[in-house]
């Protein structure tokens, strides 16, 4: 059949094309372009469009023609279709082939920024992970006694303020802080609600910095620009009682230690041992081993927890030991 023909095709015009023939199908309208029937050494109809630009013929592919219903591909109707549209593309951005490797990177480029600000939004802390964050922070560097009451009150806070503790932490407003600590100071405890708010607090000292840290092992981001908990105040916090007792005080106590009931002579002497040498810490005293005590040269070599490190900086405590204190520990 001949390459060049050039009219409206039928189905029956290209169930005669054999291996290597041609039909072209020209669109409505000059210059418009044509559809370009081939019939491959496989037996399947290959349809282009095809059209010029500036002298210079050009073809993009439309797709097979489905000869038969069970067939794969298009109708003739659709090729049609899809030639129409692809006529409209060409006049309206020239080169084809260049349009669509526009739009394919266009597509790519989208999909990667698409994709980074999703990692951006997920990489976001939550008020939650700015508890834990901080503690996390914390764990080795404070006694894990505190460590455990931080966990305990951010377990309470996530129990009782889910949708809080679930929004990012830069979102997170004063009013919130005052959420949070209402209930617990309106039920009386407001030692509590300010130690609550001091944690809360610190978390988003940590959090304002944190993201500035060299070797820090979370990927989450905050942008923390101020600490809502710094704004809100707890009021009637706890009051400083009298710390220390008077002389008079003092010498009752330790003229009535053997007399109290379930204070037996070891827990006598140990209370004195602590008078005699100026009030040192029970822990320091328990804790020292016996040859930390040096009765010849006077001097009880003890160790204090110093700073905010806790038990991993231990630093020496030389303590003179006085003849009272020596006649107790004798």
């Amino acid at each position: 059949m001949a390459s060049n023909l050039s009219r409206l095709v039928r189905p029956e015009d290209l169930k005669s094309l054999r291996a290597g023939d041609t039909i072209t199908d020209s669109l409505p309208g000059r210059g418009k372009g044509a559809i370009l029937f081939e019939r491959k050494a496989s037996g399947v109809i290959a349809a282009s469009y095809r059209y010029a630009i500036q002298g210079t013929r050009k073809k993009v592919s439309l797709g097979s023609y489905k000869e038969k219903p069970k067939d794969a591909g298009f109708t003739l109707t659709e090729i049609r279709e899809k030639a129409v549209e692809m006529a409209m593309l060409a006049l309206e951005h020239g080169d084809l082939t260049k349009h669509k490797n526009e739009v394919e990177n266009h597509a790519r480029l989208k999909a990667i920024e698409a994709e980074r600000i999703a990692a951006i939004e997920a990489a976001k802390g939550t008020f939650e992970d700015l508890l834990q964050d901080y503690i996390d922070d914390r764990t080795g560097k404070l006694d894990p006694r505190t460590i455990d009451e931080m966990k305990r009150v951010r377990g309470k806070l996530i129990l009782q303020n889910t949708e809080i503790l679930c929004l990012h932490a830069a979102d997170i407003k004063p009013t919130h802080i005052k959420e949070l600590l209402s209930p617990i100071h309106k039920r009386g405890s407001k030692v509590m609600a300010e130690r609550m708010r001091r944690q809360i607090s610190a978390s988003f000292n940590y959090g304002m910095r944190a993201e500035n840290v060299v070797g820090r092992t979370s990927n989450k981001t905050y942008a923390i620009e101020l600490n809502p908990a710094a704004v809100v105040t707890v009021e009637h916090v706890e009051k400083k009682g009298t710390r220390a007792l008077s002389e008079k005080e003092l010498k009752q106590f330790w003229n009535t230690l053997e007399k109290t009931d379930r204070v037996g002579p070891v827990m006598t002497s140990l209370f004195k041992f602590v008078i005699a040498t100026a009030g040192q810490r029970f822990s320091s005293v328990i804790e020292a081993e016996w040859h930390a005590y040096d009765l010849v040269e006077c001097v009880a070599h003890l160790h204090h927890s110093k700073g905010r490190s806790g038990r991993s900086q231990q630093k020496p405590h030389p303590v003179p030991l006085t003849p009272r204190a020596l006649e107790i520990i004798r």
